[in-house]
């Protein structure tokens, strides 16, 4: 009778010091599980991916995780370059609403393209400096 009633103790220590009873979620504990989601699109220029907690892709024009949005370029014109400066155009103002493309050119020979962002600016593809 003790060795049992001395058993029953231990177990009820041994759930009041860690660990779930049976009945308990980890919500109840304030522990929250949440997955990553990946999507991504293949885009004429290449593969666009992100990676969060929700996430959508239109094929070959855009992906979007957590409401964070990537475009697909249109790809570069070739031939020699005639449109304005990406460089110069980089962060300045535009006036066409976020997402209208137009093309810029990088140097001479080759030709890029800028969006305009949903803050107001043009954001080109650009090289890195230095690279």
């Amino acid at each position: 009778m003790k060795r049992s009633l001395m058993l029953s103790a231990m177990l009820a220590g041994l759930t009041a010091c860690g660990g779930l009873a049976a009945n308990e979620s980890p919500e109840e504990w304030g522990q929250q599980t949440e997955a990553l989601v990946s999507c991504s699109t293949t885009c004429q220029t290449g593969t666009l991916s992100c990676q969060g907690s929700s996430c959508s892709a239109v094929d070959g024009s855009s992906v979007q995780c957590d409401g964070v949005y990537q475009y697909c370029p249109p790809p570069p014109t070739g031939g020699a370059c005639t449109a304005r400066s990406c460089w110069s155009m980089h962060g300045s103002r535009c006036y066409g609403g976020p997402n209208v493309w137009t093309d810029c050119c990088v140097d001479e020979q080759t030709p890029s393209n800028c969006i305009c962002s949903y803050q107001g600016t043009w954001e080109c593809d650009l090289p890195p400096v230095g690279g």
